[in-house]
């Protein structure tokens, strides 16, 4: 939490203590009004006042994934809000996923191998020219391209401020639909992962935009190379959630939001975060920062300027490993889970975060989507069949690329540029 929001306490408290008064009466469902959408996947309402907006990803049985109809809501609603003037839209939005188990665990990947794997004549698989060139129509080249403009709308959302309400499960897609907003509020139960190298692609939906520039130096890349699972310590203290929330406070948390009135101002919004807020303890058993920060440093640096750098990643490890401290037992785990992961995803990985280091979001969402593209090509299909269709957890990976101009192909304009992401300007 910021300073800034620390020293607010006192006003948030005062501000907070009328509608605190009320919560033992208090209903989200009271006086709501319904925004209609274009997917039963998406909920949403805002309050009586019209000040605060709340949004349920509802697909509870596939842990609220996102299909390309709720990634296509979300961008019609974003566009809708934009149209309208300062005073009639909402200051902020609430975003939670149902079910109570997840946040959001992903983006629907099983549909798009299942395009790919049997979406030819006579359910063979499609066509290889046809796949990974971003050429409309096709699933695996739509959902990405509509997922990718949904999460730059979101990143370039001044207002209404999102509050994204982390309980449970939050990776992949839906650390897309919320890493890019204002408030990420993290609980005793959020599990968080960017766990794409596991099964063919790279931390992908803007994260390029972002991972490279937290602190410590080198752990974005963890996160982004080894799908690392982070709980309430490691994402406060890297700037990843904004706020610590208790579980059993969440409910309070959102029901003070609905109850903004229509006179509410976008910066009374952090003042009721901040009377929620707390400071987590790391946990031993879960923390990765509360002890191996310097080694996550050391490690996760050397690959820069390397032609090899995963290679030289392997190497540092294995000091690690060899000097005995503290880390030994933490680098050893961690050289045997960038093992399984596909070297040609690590590798596309390592190139994605040195380049979006130097890039805003929108150029790096176009440098995202050419690399999504020709991974469908390659190992994206084996790491999905052997996590989610077969289930054998043995995917048969490619052979690692053979130098920079391999890895640098998977960046290279699609079709010559006629099928890339198109980002508005706008």
């Amino acid at each position: 939490m910021s300073s800034i929001l620390r020293g607010s306490r006192c006003a948030a408290r005062s501000l907070l203590s009328p509608i605190v008064g009320k919560l033992g009466h208090f209903s989200t469902s009271v006086g709501t009004k319904i925004i209609k959408m274009s997917t039963p996947s998406l909920i949403a309402h805002t309050n009586a006042s019209g000040s605060v907006a709340n949004i349920t990803l509802n697909r509870p049985k596939a842990l609220n994934a996102l299909d390309q109809e709720m990634c296509q809501g979300m961008l019609n609603l974003l566009k809708d809000w934009k149209s309208e003037k300062d005073g009639l839209r909402p200051i902020a939005f609430i975003m939670k996923g149902a079910g109570g188990k997840a946040f959001c665990a992903g983006g629907d990947v099983k549909s798009i191998w299942e395009e790919i794997a049997q979406g030819g004549t006579d359910g063979k698989p499609l066509d290889v020219s046809l796949v990974g060139q971003g050429t409309s129509g096709f699933k695996h080249s739509d959902f990405f391209r509509v997922e990718y403009q949904m999460n730059y709308a979101l990143g370039m959302c001044a207002a209404p401020a999102q509050v994204s309400l982390w309980d449970g499960f939050v990776m992949g897609g839906g650390v897309g639909i919320s890493a890019l907003g204002k408030y990420r509020v993290c609980t005793d139960s959020t599990m968080f992962a960017m766990p794409e190298t596991a099964i063919g692609l790279f931390p992908d939906v803007g994260s390029s935009n972002w991972l490279p520039h937290l602190k410590p130096a080198g752990f974005g890349m963890y996160i982004g190379l080894t799908g690392v699972r982070l709980h309430a310590y490691d994402l406060l203290q890297s700037g990843i959630a904004t706020h610590y929330v208790p579980q059993d406070k969440l409910v309070a948390l959102e029901e003070a939001l609905m109850a903004l009135p229509a006179d509410a101002r976008a910066d009374d919004v952090p003042c009721i975060l901040s009377c929620f807020a707390q400071t987590p303890q790391p946990d031993p058993k879960k923390s990765i920062l509360h002890e191996h920060a310097d080694a996550v440093r050391r490690v996760f640096t050397a690959g820069v300027g390397s032609n090899d750098p995963i290679a030289a990643i392997y190497t540092a490890l294995g000091k690690e490993v060899t000097a005995g401290g503290v880390s030994a037992d933490w680098a050893a785990k961690t050289k045997a889970t960038l093992l399984k992961m596909s070297p040609t995803s690590c590798a596309v990985t390592h190139e994605q975060l040195q380049r979006g280091e130097r890039l805003s979001l929108g150029p790096c969402l176009v440098m995202e989507y050419r690399a999504s593209q020709r991974c469908m090509a390659a190992d994206f299909q084996e790491g999905i069949r052997a996590l989610l269709i077969d289930r054998d957890n043995k995917p048969v990976w490619r052979p690692a690329p053979k130098g920079p101009a391999e890895v640098a192909a998977f960046f290279e304009p699609l079709q010559g540029g006629k099928t890339d992401l198109v980002i508005p300007t706008a």
